[in-house]
């Protein structure tokens, strides 16, 4: 049996793909609430919902399908969701996970939101970190892998940090961006992976850091072509006349705007299993020694790790975290708002960057009308085409 993964704030499921595409995890079930990510899980990943994650590994009597219970009914026969208690937990019912993994939303960390993102973690959006975290501290989990905004380290990470040590993890984190893993765009975000004390990643003294860097050994465009590569086929597949013609394409690609990016997600999940089973000896090189300890209170560094409440400060790995002007022909990442958004030629008066990947490819491309495919969005974040196809 692989290791057993709660997969919160699923979204598209790149936790949930990735592990199995490595090999040795299983996921128990997802925590999704949003519309079109259930009816993904449910179709092409035939994954378990246990709903709002803010009910999840609770008592009995604070879960919302109670009620079904003491009539003996399946509450998935009468809701979408299978609400996990503490009880299933302790009794069996549902294995007791090993990791839990959570993609949570950043709207209230990053620069693209200028309304509300100054409130961090404690935003209405952002502040379902505290139910993940409600969740950890309820199973105590081996392994916690948690991906956000790269402003977190600013916004709330402290926080985390805080919680972390008072369960006794030890704690790295790591700025990770696509553009080493052959990726157009750079979609910088801030991955942390904590590690309980007596957990065998944790003796291992190795970092995960260091295995995700080895896969990230690819410029931009060759995963990925960037627009200045691009052939006349590649363009038409890429273009709609009528973005309506597509049911559900924004919904589509509004999902894979808040998604990871798929291969970033698989090498954290390949970096996980490698440690967890590897055997530990006095040879081993120990990864934690090389940061600077930082004063109590200074800033979180957009690289690190804690041990025993201490925090350090690694060195920038430009490989995973190049500087947003190491490479040409770069264009925008995707983003949540991008499937509501067509080639509107208006989008050309906006300067720079603020017009996203649309204005981008109307730049590139000439398009002055239409709008791209959700297939393009797709590749253009690491899935296979149709990934996220369903039924609507």
């Amino acid at each position: 049996m692989g290791l057993q993964v709660l997969d919160l704030c699923t979204g598209l499921g790149a936790f949930t793909v990735a592990g199995r595409a490595v090999g040795g995890f299983e996921s128990i079930c997802g925590s999704e609430i949003d519309n079109f990510c259930c009816k993904h899980m449910e179709q092409n990943l035939e994954l378990e919902n246990s709903g709002d994650v803010r009910y999840l590994a609770t008592n009995e009597t604070a879960n919302t399908t109670q009620k079904y219970m003491d009539e003996d009914k399946v509450p998935a026969e009468w809701e979408s969701f299978s609400q996990f208690t503490m009880a299933d937990f302790m009794e069996g019912v549902v294995p007791w996970p090993n990791m839990i993994c959570a993609g949570s939303p950043c709207q209230n960390i990053t620069s693209v939101n200028i309304n509300g993102n100054a409130l961090g973690i404690d935003g209405e959006k952002s502040k379902v970190i505290y139910d993940v975290m409600n969740v950890v501290e309820s199973l105590e989990p081996e392994y916690v892998l948690l991906e956000n905004g790269p402003l977190l380290t600013n916004k709330g990470l402290d926080v985390l940090l805080k919680k972390f040590e008072l369960l006794e993890y030890q704690v790295e984190w790591s700025v990770v961006s696509c553009a080493c893993f052959g990726f157009p765009h750079y979609r910088h975000r801030l991955f942390v992976f904590a590690a309980r004390k007596d957990s065998p990643i944790a003796k291992t003294h190795k970092s995960i850091f260091k295995l995700v860097s080895e896969d990230a050994c690819y410029l931009p465009g060759e995963v990925v072509p960037t627009f200045n590569m691009y052939t006349e086929d590649q363009i038409d597949a890429l273009y709609l006349e009528t973005p309506r013609s597509i049911k559900g394409r924004s919904l589509r690609v509004n999902a894979l705007g808040n998604s990871i990016v798929y291969p970033v997600a698989k090498s954290h999940m390949r970096a996980v299993k490698t440690l967890h089973y590897l055997e530990c000896n006095s040879d081993n090189i120990r990864d934690f020694e090389d940061g600077v300890e930082i004063k109590a209170g200074a800033k979180i560094p957009d690289e690190g790790y804690m041990i025993n409440g201490k925090i350090f400060k690694r060195s920038r790995d430009f490989r995973l975290n190049p500087k947003k002007t190491e490479f040409e022909n770069m264009s925008s990442t995707l983003l949540r708002k991008d499937g509501n958004n067509n080639f509107n030629p208006s989008r050309l008066e906006r300067p720079g960057k603020s017009g996203g990947v649309n204005t981008d490819l109307m730049r590139a491309f000439g398009f002055n009308g239409g709008g791209f495919h959700p297939e393009w969005a797709e590749a253009y974040m690491g899935y296979p085409q149709k990934f996220t196809e369903v039924n609507q």
